[in-house]
């Protein structure tokens, strides 16, 4: 194992050696590829313990999170709706997460209660923390103590529950923590190309999970060119080393704008879309005062970012802040410290961003890479450690860790989020309980199952999505990605036998459902008789009303006579 001195102290290879090293045989480029047993082991039991949580998620307390449920449902619809297709996936957040699904959901137990999408996190989850072992290794961190260190981070309540609730969270943070695993090996390797492009494919497939990582991405443009300044490099040299970071990222990315234009007609449909999180914002931000008076205020907004991170996991906060006195001391010769200082600020300078404009909510999950930077910023700093100082820095840093973990819990259990399920989770698991939930969903779905004769529902599953979820049958229903849908929408009579409507209050102003009938739900209309009324009491909860479609043309949206 290399020592702390080298690992943030890259050794120097001047612009000869570099021109030697260039081209690598592909055995020796596979052999790099190569991870120790420690690796393997720590996934395997990270794995399974993931797997664990997902079955107390899914089983033991019941628990269904939304964006997850909607994943899955996606997936299912790519081979199972009746209008099959790849673009099922939808065109608003980022596809890997959904696309990871898709070999899994052709198994049918891995269909029931949406256990692709908690396969995948819990995968994923194990990945992560492979990513922060890796991570600690090259930066000279003792096997004992990132042993322990990577222990401690896969128990922590956040990653646990996000690792096994089938959320995009964890596919996100695994990648990126990969990026950095790489850009870290890049920075002691000599500066071998292969590690750059893994660094940069890895932060391509994070671009892909979730919309977060663009900043780092764009970063990286310039933090690439940095890491190696201190090399004499001519122009020619200097280029290449920025079309090998941009190439895999643009590849990646660029596809997926390239199929937004193709396929949407729009190259940022994703970011302006009619269910895109633009549209959706205005209700958020009525729902959310507090977070729409921190628009256009950069000083309200780093307070509250600076606040939420800190409560979520300390540590985040006190590494950063050291590594950052430290590296700002002789920068010139600390440029891996300044590289992973910056980075680590990636995330929260997306949502400063997001909260500037009123584009965003403030959920809890939107932080969770303050745990794993934590975890591979307090490594840095372990490495830096005097030897004769390193066992007390060392359980210092072990107890700072618990007490950020115990921080995570109790800020995740103060955290009343709607539909996030933070709060929840922590009291079920001390309170041995269990939850009941998405009831008027489940109701619906169990009179549908009993009612239907084919694909006789339509419904808008932008908002419906948990009611064909809890069937697990998407091909009963038209529903929006269906090429029938519009028309049958327009044309019900003859086509459905009945369809759902939902409150037309907040999201319900975007259901197409209530756009092209705006008082259907509230008043009838001559062609849809009243069939069931399903209504949570809570003025948060789901509001719906099943109309069965008379074989009479539409009319005018009064009730009948």
């Amino acid at each position: 194992m290399a020592a702390s001195v080298t690992a943030l102290h890259p050794p120097r290879t001047g612009p000869s050696a570099l021109r030697r090293a260039r081209i690598v045989a592909p055995v020796s480029a596979i052999a790099r590829l190569q991870v120790s047993r420690d690796v393997v082991v720590t996934s395997w039991l990270v794995f399974v313990l993931n797997l664990g949580m997902a079955w107390v998620v899914v089983f033991r307390l019941n628990i269904f999170v939304t964006d997850a449920m909607s994943r899955a449902l996606h997936a299912w619809q790519v081979f199972f709706a009746n209008d099959p297709k790849l673009t099922s996936i939808g065109f608003i957040w980022a596809p890997l997460p959904t696309l990871l699904q898709l070999p899994l959901v052709l198994f049918p137990p891995l269909r029931f209660n949406g256990l692709s999408g908690n396969l995948v996190t819990a995968f994923m989850g194990a990945f992560t923390a492979a990513g922060v072992l890796v991570t600690l290794e090259s930066l000279g961190v003792s096997r004992r103590t990132r042993l322990m260190l990577v222990a401690l981070f896969a128990l922590n309540p956040m990653m646990l529950f996000y690792a096994g609730n089938g959320m995009s969270e964890m596919t996100s943070t695994a990648f990126t923590v990969w990026s950095i695993a790489f850009l870290v090996r890049w920075a002691n390797s000599g500066w071998h190309f292969f590690w750059l492009i893994m660094s940069s494919f890895s932060l391509g497939l994070a671009c892909l999970s979730r919309y977060d990582s663009l900043i780092q991405a764009a970063l990286m443009v310039l933090v690439v060119p940095y890491l190696r300044g201190e090399e004499r490099l001519r122009p020619s040299e200097r280029q290449a080393l920025t079309l090998a970071y941009i190439a895999p990222i643009g590849a990646a990315f660029g596809l997926w704008i390239l199929m937004n234009w193709l396929i949407m007609g729009d190259p940022i449909y994703f970011a302006r879309g009619d269910y895109s999180n633009a549209a959706q914002i205005g209700y958020q931000m009525a729902l959310l005062p507090e977070i729409a008076r921190m628009a256009g205020n950069p000083v309200a907004i780093a307070g509250f970012l600076g606040h939420q991170i800190s409560l979520l996991f300390p540590l985040f906060t006190l590494s950063l802040a050291v590594l950052a006195l430290y590296a700002l001391r002789a920068p010139r010769e600390r440029r891996l410290a300044v590289t992973l200082v910056v980075l680590a600020l990636t995330f929260p300078a997306f949502q400063a961003l997001n909260f500037f404009a009123a584009q965003s909510a403030a959920f809890l999950r939107y932080f969770i890479l303050a745990i794993p930077f934590g975890v591979m910023l307090v490594g840095a700093l372990l490495a830096l450690a005097p030897r004769g100082l390193r066992h007390v820095a060392t359980a210092l840093t072990l107890l700072l860790v618990i007490a950020s973990n115990i921080s995570t819990g109790v800020t995740m259990y103060t955290s009343t989020e709607w539909g996030q399920w933070n709060d929840i989770v922590i009291r079920d698991v001390l309170n041995g309980t269990s939850e009941n939930t998405w009831a008027v969903e489940r109701q619906i779905a169990d009179y549908l199952t009993a009612n239907h004769v084919g694909r006789d529902i339509l419904v808008d599953d932008f908002q419906g999505y948990r009611i064909v979820f809890f069937t697990g049958r998407p091909e009963w229903f038209v529903a929006t990605g269906d090429q029938d849908f519009d028309a049958t929408l327009r044309d019900p009579v003859g086509r459905v036998r009945y369809m759902l409507v939902s409150s037309t209050k907040l999201e319900g102003a975007l259901n197409k459902v209530n756009i092209v009938y705006p008082t259907l739900y509230e008043r009838g209309a001559p062609w849809a008789r009243l069939e069931q009324d399903w209504s949570s009491g809570d003025p948060m909860g789901s509001t719906w009303r099943l109309y069965r479609i008379l074989d009479t043309p539409p009319g005018q949206e009064e009730p009948a006579p």
